[in-house]
């Protein structure tokens, strides 16, 4: 945890997972922050259904929560549609960022296992943060 404790205090994590029951998130959840933390600087803002990760203010990737359906998702910036069946959507938007406006593709991923925060997922989400 140590790693996460500088961007996050532990408390604040629990705050969140335990305020609408989401503590059996926890777990996976700090993987994740973990694993990106091992290839890249951010920020993590806490929202009341999601968490953003920021980069210089721009959130690059956003974990958002799904009570209902047990799981959570990732949701990440790409310049182009990845073909892979882990990818359940991906919708185009326009961003401004650095005075300048870009479509982007967000696409999302279920994160349902501890196994399904990988390698691919991480390098996705890298370059998800080297567009900002």
């Amino acid at each position: 945890m140590k790693e996460i404790d500088k961007i996050i205090s532990k408390e604040e994590l629990n705050i969140f997972f335990n305020k609408y029951n989401r503590s059996y998130y926890a777990d996976n959840v700090e993987k994740l922050i973990k694993e990106m933390l091992k290839k890249m600087t951010f920020q993590i803002k806490i929202l009341n259904a999601s968490i953003q990760f920021t980069k210089e203010k721009t959130a690059f990737a956003v974990c958002g929560f799904r009570r209902s359906k047990g799981y959570f998702f990732v949701e990440f910036f790409n310049e182009e549609s990845i073909n892979n069946e882990r990818i359940i959507r991906e919708i185009k938007v326009a961003v401004e960022a650095q005075a300048l406006e870009k479509e982007y593709i967000i696409s999302r991923v279920e994160i349902k296992e501890e196994k399904d925060i990988d390698g691919e997922l991480i390098k996705w989400i890298i370059k998800s943060w080297e567009l900002f």
